[in-house]
């Protein structure tokens, strides 16, 4: 009986044991590795669900959106503080780490205006500002033509009482955006197939390093080998039994003597 306990315990040794290892050779993998998108074109939408319809607002080409993982033909990806959805075909993965990954830009409205809801002034106010609010330019996007000279208007953010508030303010209010200039940052071009092995919870042991490999099998090795040592290793009373040559007969997991030879 005491073998088959220790037999178990050698298995459920070694199952965690290598469990451990996997783990954290994944996790590891995941934290140094990040992935961005940069934009391809200036047609490029952030999407607040992964579907067409969904459309927040046109990213700024050549930046980057943070991706997260993958999600059928979209990728789960954030753009500074908002999070959403890219299509797969409208960006480029690369991995790396930029320095300037999203357009920073800035607008103000020139007189008292409100944070619509949706691109149109016949949606639900968020919020309305005063002259002279200031913005944080996200994106933009079509909608209502309010005046005859613009139908754009601009996705943003502002904070009010310390809460940070979205919506889209129309663009012939707004004064002072940032002039765009071009992204410069170099990453390096990786396939998508990579997001799909790096954002799973398991890796392969042939993925692993020669260091890993190495410690993986030395920490299995060690446990296992004193587990089985002791599992073969003959008890106290067998050895004196053997040394007297006194006969003996095993029943099950112990051993009976034969009283004529004590």
């Amino acid at each position: 009986m005491k073998k088959l306990i220790l037999v178990f315990l050698f298995f459920f040794l070694w199952t965690i044991n290598l469990s451990s290892h996997y783990a954290k050779a994944a996790v590891s993998t995941s934290e140094t590795t990040e992935y961005y998108g940069r934009v391809n074109t200036s047609n490029t939408w952030f999407y607040s669900s992964p579907n067409s319809s969904s459309g927040l607002f046109l990213l700024p080409q050549t930046y980057f959106v943070k991706i997260s993982a993958a999600s059928g033909n979209y990728y789960e990806a954030s753009y500074k503080n908002v999070t959403g959805y890219v299509a797969k075909s409208d960006v480029t993965l690369m991995s790396g780490n930029p320095q300037n990954p999203y357009f920073s830009a800035t607008f103000y409205v020139y007189t008292p205006y409100n944070l619509y809801a949706l691109p149109s002034t016949s949606s639900s106010v968020v919020q309305t500002f005063d002259e002279g609010q200031h913005f944080e330019y996200y994106g933009i996007k079509n909608g209502e033509m309010v005046t005859n000279y613009s139908s754009d208007w601009y996705y943003a953010s502002a904070v009010v009482d310390g809460k940070v508030q979205y919506g889209y303010v129309y663009s012939c209010v707004a004064k002072g955006l940032t002039d765009f200039t071009e992204n410069t940052d170099i990453l390096i071009e990786v396939s998508p197939d990579v997001l799909e092995t790096s954002t799973n919870n398991t890796t392969n042991f042939s993925e692993l390093s020669t260091s890993t490999k190495t410690l993986l099998i030395i920490s299995i090795t060690i446990p296992s080998a004193l587990i089985l040592f002791f599992l073969v290793k003959p008890t106290k009373g067998a050895k004196r039994a053997e040394k007297r040559g006194i006969r003996k007969i095993q029943h099950g997991d112990y051993f009976e003597y034969d009283e004529r030879d004590i």
